[in-house]
């Protein structure tokens, strides 16, 4: 999508726990991170493109790009069907929350499914 890639890293840390036979929760907290190359393309501003769009040049030095945390359930409801579902946060850091590029510097999510297992 015309985005120069890079190489990002996430440093995570969970926890799961039974509350059934049939039920577990998890719950995670990590940090995400960037090399220069990433950065940029996501969150910089070059040269060439401040002078076509009209934003300031912005070069991100910092790899740092997110903390994140999430909550999530898993219910057995038959020997084939299960449900699922979870919240999570996220929120720039650094030099990523301060790109002109960056709508909003935090964000969440909730998700349920239901899945069938053979």
């Amino acid at each position: 999508l015309g985005r120069q890639g890079g190489m990002s890293l996430g440093l995570d840390l969970g926890y799961s726990a039974s509350l059934g036979p049939l039920t577990t929760w998890q719950a995670g907290l990590g940090i995400g991170l960037g090399d220069r190359r990433f950065m940029r393309s996501y969150f910089g501003i070059s040269e060439s493109v401040a002078a076509s769009s009209g934003y300031a040049v912005f070069d991100p030095s910092n790899p740092l790009r997110d903390v994140h945390a999430g909550l999530g359930f898993r219910h057995g409801l038959s020997r084939h069907w299960l449900s699922f579902g979870g919240i999570s946060y996220s929120r720039l850091l650094a030099d990523a929350a301060a790109s002109p590029l960056t709508r909003a510097r935090g964000s969440s999510a909730v998700s349920l499914g239901l899945a069938y297992r053979w």
